[in-house]
């Protein structure tokens, strides 16, 4: 679980921007960087145009530790940058919606041993079908939830169940429909199904103290209000936080000029993409290249999307080196803290001995470096908008 984690919070950085057009190849870096100085955030940048469009950056043997960062790319301005932080205000219709939402997909079970089934209820039952006498295939349940008037089953199946109350038993006649596809053997034929009450569960327009006590920690309506307040604020104020990077990292990406790819740090994100989709695969139970044809995954894709991660990690070295923000750093230790923290491990020792791959640690929190540092260098404003706005 604690690797999962770790993995989704990488995945989050590896979907970021940077993956657009390349500007025209050159050996001269200084070049590079000129023509970054020039054109600022003005000319069209990675991330401006079709990710289907062929990157040609050339890919070199040489190292980052060998020939530093600005040999293989330039960055424009990243400190100072202007953004709009957004601000949610939750009115009482967001509560109200919010509200139904869960008054919607909760129902109040109904404990009154005289109550009965009515259209809109949703009902628990066990059910057995059988025709000409034979129990069919995929026709029997012991626990099904079922919403009455859904139309989900056959003919009139829900409605014959109207006005029976908790653990009635009963036989319920239905016609499958002459071009019905989940089995073709049926179509046309009568069927009998001997049917249980297990549960009612009834649908309220508005919350009440009984379904409060059933359902949530509250006492009072009141209560209840402030708290989807309360939650509502809170997931607010997170997808205010994620817009507010995605814009950032859009904006500072789309200044960047890539010169050479390094091999070795190609290698690197091509090794991530097939161990992800590698994974994937175990999870289906298929060989990998099974799994890769089923889903339409080529060589060329994987490629793609490590020249994607290439991007994203250079721009995040090229930052951290610059802001002195590396391995080493206070900054950089504080952030990783955290990071192990988030995903419940003690130490770093301890996520390698879990199988979290060191590039992928220094990958994340490189990008929490960075993202936390133009934040922080930011020309913010704030603006507060309603959930419709």
């Amino acid at each position: 679980m604690k690797k999962k984690l770790f993995m989704l919070l990488l995945a989050g950085c590896m979907v970021l921007g940077a993956c657009g057009k390349k500007e025209e190849t050159s050996s001269d870096a200084a070049s590079t960087e000129q023509k970054a100085e020039e054109t600022g955030t003005e000319e069209e940048g990675p991330g401006s145009e079709s990710e289907e469009e062929e990157d040609t950056t050339p890919i070199t043997d040489k190292t980052i530790e060998e020939e530093g960062i600005d040999y293989f790319m330039a960055l424009g301005e990243y400190k100072g940058i202007k953004l709009t932080k957004l601000l949610y205000e939750v009115t009482e219709s967001d509560i109200d919606n919010q509200i139904q939402t869960e008054l919607s997909t909760t129902p109040l079970e109904l404990t009154d041993p005289e109550a009965t089934v009515a259209l809109g209820d949703v009902v628990n039952i066990k059910f057995e079908g059988k025709v000409d006498g034979e129990v069919f295939d995929g026709g029997s349940a012991d626990s099904y939830d079922l919403t009455i008037g859904s139309g989900s089953f056959i003919d009139d199946f829900e409605e014959q169940l109207i006005g029976w109350k908790t653990g009635e038993t009963g036989e319920v006649n239905v016609t499958f429909p002459e071009d019905y596809q989940n089995n073709t053997e049926l179509q046309g034929k009568d069927a009998v199904f001997t049917v249980t009450i297990n549960k009612i569960g009834r649908i309220l327009d508005e919350p009440t103290e009984e379904w409060l006590t059933a359902n949530t920690t509250y006492k009072t309506i009141d209560e209840y209000r402030a708290g989807v307040r309360s939650q509502i604020e809170e997931n607010n104020a997170a997808t205010s936080e994620n817009t507010l990077w995605d814009d950032a990292w859009t904006a500072v990406a789309d200044t960047a000029r890539f010169n050479e790819y390094p091999q070795d740090l190609m290698d690197e994100c091509m090794g991530q993409q097939r161990a992800s989709y590698e994974s994937y695969a175990a999870m289906y139970g298929m060989e990998y290249d099974d799994f890769m044809e089923a889903m339409g995954i080529t060589e060329d894709d994987l490629t793609a999307a490590a020249k994607n991660m290439v991007r994203n990690a250079l721009i995040l070295e090229y930052i951290c080196t610059k802001e002195e923000m590396t391995e080493d750093s206070e900054t950089y230790q504080e952030q990783l803290k955290e990071l192990l923290s988030e995903a419940s491990y003690e130490s770093k020792e301890d996520a390698l001995a879990d199988g979290v791959p060191e590039w992928n640690m220094d990958f994340v929190t490189k990008y929490n470096c960075v993202m936390n540092f133009i934040i922080d260098h930011a020309e913010l404003t704030e603006e507060t908008v309603t959930a419709e706005e």
